[in-house]
């Protein structure tokens, strides 16, 4: 399974047969796509959350050899889970298309809905690449961002997939 570390940026590479040129293609192209997410404004990002909620990624990663997760934070004051999330939905970039959703709750209760979905990029790369998001009240005024990019390289063999 791959879980990226608390430290922003923090990349996690699963064990397997691909090359150190391949795992740093890999590991650029999914800082790449998690450098310039789409956030609502007032967005700030932060080193870490502490909600458990964001200890791993919204939609369970792939368990694939060379693959690579990117993991930044943010957090956003005021506002609700369904109105951020929305908000990023609505402003995705160009060629990006919703490849799955999650909605679940922290603890049964409506007050701690927890969204995520997998934004997928149009791309002539053969890798597979996705923006993974999970979005969830981080404190009583305050609503936290967890984005994953993640990189499987072509080739890869899968254990899973979403």
């Amino acid at each position: 399974m791959l879980i990226a570390g608390a430290a922003w940026g923090t990349a996690a590479v699963a064990s397997g047969a691909f090359s150190a040129p391949g795992r740093a293609a890999s590991t650029h192209a999914a800082e790449a796509e998690v450098s310039q997410p789409v956030l609502p404004p007032g967005a700030v990002e932060v080193p870490d959350l502490a909600s458990p909620y964001f200890d791993r990624p919204a939609i369970g990663p792939a368990t694939c050899s060379g693959a690579v997760d990117v993991t930044r934070y943010w957090t956003v004051d005021g506002g609700t889970v369904g109105g951020v999330t929305a908000y990023i939905l609505e402003h995705l970039a160009t060629g990006y298309t919703v490849s799955s959703a999650v909605t679940e709750t922290q603890d049964g209760s409506a007050a701690h809905i927890a969204e995520g979905f997998s934004a997928t990029p149009k791309s002539n790369s053969r890798d597979r690449r996705a923006l993974v998001y999970g979005v969830a009240r981080e404190t009583p005024t305050t609503i936290g961002i967890r984005v994953d990019g993640e990189v499987v390289p072509d080739g890869s063999r899968c254990a899973s997939t979403r």
